[in-house]
């Protein structure tokens, strides 16, 4: 989702060597097919960080509930992206209510992910949150185990609402 937030902004005619992007993910292994990506595509293979640069595309793990872990913040674009699915409340339904399973709420919440990502987000800054509707494809992943908290509009609006976004 950054790549297609960075490929926008250069088609506005933004200058690439003013932008600063960094994907994060908690899993490093992702870190690492992140950066075998951005090496491959070419709109970003001539963009990449380089090391002592203050600008350019770069991977890196953080916790997005771990402050500690990245003390370059608060971004002034942040994407949401295949990371909402894993946290209960402020849903519609879920895998467990499809498939008449208990409901199981572990801890950390939603909210408490929509905290921790305003911490990440400067004043003025940008969310951009996608989740799972209730479709065929997402149902074809349920049979083969993956699961996930479904979010309409409102449930997301009203999630993102208590940690300040409006």
């Amino acid at each position: 989702s950054m790549i297609l937030v960075f490929d926008r902004l250069i088609r506005e005619g933004y200058d690439p060597a003013m932008i600063t992007m960094v994907i994060t993910d908690r899993c490093a292994t992702n870190i690492t097919k992140i950066e075998r990506l951005l090496a491959k595509l070419a709109s970003t293979r001539d963009h990449l960080a380089q090391e002592g640069e203050p600008c350019g595309i770069s991977a890196r793990t953080e916790d997005l509930l771990e402050p500690e872990s990245n003390p370059d913040r608060p971004y002034q674009v942040v994407t949401l992206i295949g990371i909402l699915e894993y946290f209960h409340g402020h849903t519609s339904t879920t895998t467990e209510e499809h498939l008449g399973h208990p409901s199981t709420n572990l801890e950390p919440c939603a909210k408490e992910l929509a905290h921790a990502i305003a911490a990440t987000t400067s004043e003025h800054g940008t969310l951009i949150a996608n989740t799972y509707r209730v479709e065929v494809g997402a149902r074809i992943l349920e049979i083969f185990g993956k699961k996930f908290r479904y979010r309409n509009r409102e449930d997301l609006h009203t999630l993102v609402g208590l940690a300040g976004f409006t």
